[in-house]
């Protein structure tokens, strides 16, 4: 899955300053508090053919149209405010230079975090200027000509209105809220617009027939499913029709250029946008699978940690082209998938039968939005139903580009405050290759890896519901591990040595054990469901099986592993009972792991790791700033090529794809030419 895609996940080192306190600036683009945004590198795509540059272009256009779909899941509001920031920024005429770099950085964030809320913690962050700057520069922007939804008349009590949404930290402070205050649930202690005046109970026995694509809402006393479509001649349209239509129309664009099985898959896609029926998003993703193209690209309603009752998707893109260079350790991993699968620490019940490899490369992202970007994952793992997982296979795909533009912004300054320094040779050697493996098992083998009971009545979303994205990611985090040592992987290349290995599982237990902690900056309990699964992970071992411990170097906590093998021994057995509950659907145990291992921290430890990470400028939060796509015209207007620039600034870009995401594309023939 995962945050690892459809699934995705995000577990290397992100970007730091040096050690002499400078950023790279041929990475580095701006910090914005805790914040670091870094240029990516889009390398080889001079290389694709014209047509293959092309589709890349039609996908993108694509990916853009539906953007604002993932913001307005984010909150009913995130949209409205939004635009209401570009358009201070476009405007800034009049408007004071100390309140405007605050306005300014408040929109940059929002273009982040693809709203108000932290897309890692799930809090709310509020802005640095006041309600009255806002005013004064809203009507200023007014006045210059901006488009901002609303007029000058209506401005103050729109303003009013949105007051405690923006300003107000305690007013419906978490997006996603797993562990909710006493006299709240899960859904209504949740700010995301996934479900309008419902509970948790009425949405559990609601019958959904769209349980991916719809938000569930009480209009005059009765629940509805609102389905997220277009519409056609079966299905009326539904919330997100106009932004679905401009992705199907840029999606009909992309379909003459792609290959014979991508083009059937971009025609599947195109008619589950319009009915929204779950058969169709089936069937998409089976021919998606079998489209192993050089161009690909994800674009749906896909990963559903945005969901409290992890069922909804959030909608997202990644837009993305074949890295040659760097696949040949991820086929080796998929040529050997039921070698290591015999071979899982799990009851033989769980073990996946003999079935063909999956497909696993490293690719170049060119764009990823929504759930994929600006922050976007390293590794992707799709498709998430397990009924396709264990039929078709996945598809397994490592960020190269990304993993390279984290570690190149990534600082000698972190090794030195935050590893003993027995450990420091090793931790230079050997951390990159050790995160690059655990990445990639964890997405080939981890997320596309065992079987549920076949006597399971549901599947195991719908099982362990809340505790189902925690146990998923937990479960490939620990396969990740616990393959780390294995000969097989060394072979193959991934890990150099049994000294890399022991090197790599140190450096999880820091990320996750310490470093990790610097996101939660305010309350005891974590909200992010990776975060929780590697919390889970450090938290059983040194409890249970006391192979880790709290030690302190210059007054400062280190975690220390002090017994390799009793290590070792704690994953496989902490695997085993995680893949249990996922197979068997066990909610009770599921709640029981995650709830003692996985949710509340040591405040204390985490005010420690926010001193020392803020002392050496280590950042919170990254986020990529994706190159321009540029189109080539021949002398008569004509589309026929697309070339590469780097993007000026955050900013421009938050700008440029408001405005790319809201255009049609040309009228064409083919916008009437039928589908099935």
């Amino acid at each position: 899955m995962q945050r690892l895609l459809m699934g995705f996940i995000l577990i290397a080192p992100v970007a730091a300053q040096t050690a002499q306190g400078a950023e790279p600036a041929s990475t580095v683009v701006e910090r914005i508090g805790d914040t670091v945004v870094v240029r990516l590198e889009a390398r080889g795509f001079e290389q694709l053919s014209p047509r293959q540059r092309l589709l890349a272009y039609h996908l993108s256009r694509a990916a853009l149209a539906g953007r604002e779909i993932a913001i307005d899941q984010g909150h009913r509001h995130a949209v409205e405010i939004l635009r209401l920031m570009e358009g201070i920024v476009v405007h800034p005429e009049g408007i004071a230079a100390e309140p405007l770099e605050r306005l300014r950085s408040y929109a940059k964030l929002l273009f982040i975090h693809n709203g108000f809320y932290n897309h890692r913690s799930r809090r709310k962050f509020v802005p640095e200027f006041t309600p009255d700057q806002l005013l004064a520069a809203a009507r200023r922007a007014l006045e210059s000509g901006a488009d901002l939804g609303i007029t000058a008349q209506q401005l103050d009590a729109r303003l009013t209105a949105l007051r405690r949404t923006i300003f107000d930290p305690d007013f419906e402070p978490m997006q996603v809220e797993k562990t909710p205050p006493p006299g709240q649930d899960v859904v209504t202690a949740s700010a995301v617009n996934l479900y309008l005046g419902v509970n948790r109970s009425e949405a559990e026995r609601f019958p959904a027939h769209y349980p991916l694509n719809s938000r569930l809402a009480k209009v005059d006393g009765q629940i509805v499913e609102q389905v997220w479509r277009a519409g056609d001649a079966q299905h009326p349209p539904g919330p997100y029709a106009q932004p679905i239509e401009r992705i199907i129309a840029w999606l009909r664009r992309a379909m003459p250029l792609a290959e014979p099985q991508q083009r059937e898959a971009l025609r599947l896609l195109i008619l589950y946008y319009q009915s929204g029926a779950p058969a169709a998003w089936r069937d998409f993703n089976i021919a998606w699978l079998q489209a192993d193209a050089a161009v690909d690209f994800t674009n749906g309603f896909i990963e559903v940690y945005l969901d409290p009752l992890g069922q909804k998707g959030e909608w997202e893109s990644l837009v993305n082209y074949l890295d040659p260079d760097l696949g040949r350790q991820m086929r080796g991993l998929a040529a050997n998938v039921q070698s290591f699968e015999d071979r899982m620490p799990w009851d033989p019940r769980y073990k996946s039968p003999q079935r063909g490899a999956p497909v696993a490369k490293a690719i170049q992202a060119l764009l990823g939005v929504g759930g994929a970007g600006p922050q976007t994952a390293l590794g992707v793992n799709l498709p998430n139903e397990q009924d396709l997982r264990e039929t078709y296979g996945t598809k397994s795909v490592l960020l190269a580009n990304v993993i390279q533009a984290y570690d190149a912004a990534s600082a000698a300054a972190a090794l030195q405050e935050f590893v003993p320094p027995q450990e420091r040779e090793a931790a230079r050697a050997y951390s990159e290759a050790a995160g690059f493996a655990q990445t990639a098992i964890h997405e080939v083998l981890g997320h596309g890896s065992g079987r549920v009971n076949p006597a399971l009545e549901q599947s195991p979303p719908d099982r362990l519901k809340e505790f189902y994205s925690t146990i998923e990611e937990a479960r490939a985090e620990l396969v990740g591990l616990h393959f780390l040592f294995d000969p097989k992987v060394q072979e193959l290349g991934l890990v150099p040595s049994p000294e890399a290995a022991e090197a790599g599982f140190r450096k999880m237990v820091r990320d996750w054990g310490l470093l990790q902690l610097r996101r939660v900056r305010h309350g005891e309990v974590i909200a992010d469901d990776h975060m929780r699964a590697r919390q889970l992970i450090v938290e059983y071992l040194r409890r249970e099986s006391g192979c880790i411990q709290r030690a302190r170097r210059d007054g400062k906590t280190d975690l220390i592993v002090s017994d390799i093998a009793t290590m070792r021994a704690g994953v496989a057995k902490l695997l085993a009972e995680v893949m249990r509950i996922k197979g068997e659907g066990d909610f009770a145990a599921a709640k029981a792991l995650v709830g003692r291992y996985g949710v509340r921290i040591d405040p204390a430890l985490r005010d420690e790791v926010v001193r020392r990470v803020d002392a050496i400028g280590y950042p919170s939060t990254v986020a990529l700033l994706m190159p321009r796509q540029i189109p080539v015209l021949d002398n008569e207007g004509r589309l026929i090529d697309v070339r590469l620039e780097a993007a000026p600034s955050l900013e421009s870009q938050l700008l440029e794809f408001s405005r790319l995401g809201r255009e049609l594309p040309p009228p064409s023939e083919s916008d009437s030419a039928p589908l099935s």
